[in-house]
């Protein structure tokens, strides 16, 4: 399975993210991979018509939402490390 990731490998791949690239509402975009698993962010309008950063993590082909919506792309770290570890770590007992 992929390897668990900590803050700071995290971080490094939220920054090279080229956010000049991600057109809000135009879809996914995937920024790290390992192995069987990747993480992706949209920037979207919210419901309440601000616009966000929404993160999913792939898993073999599943798709995992991320919960919350992120003013910035680093507001979300805490939950998307919780996820992306806690995916791997179910998984990786499969």
């Amino acid at each position: 399975m992929s390897k668990l990731l900590n803050r700071v490998e995290l971080e490094k791949a939220l920054n090279e993210i080229p956010l000049n690239k991600l057109d809000i509402d135009s879809g996914i975009y995937e920024f790290y991979e390992n192995k069987e698993m990747s993480i992706g962010i949209s920037y979207e309008h919210s419901e309440d018509g601000n616009k966000v950063y929404i993160f999913n993590v792939f898993v073999c082909g599943e798709y995992i939402n991320v919960d919350g919506e992120y003013k910035t792309i680093h507001d979300g770290i805490p939950e998307l490390l919780k996820v992306w570890n806690e995916t791997n770590k179910l998984f990786g007992k499969q």
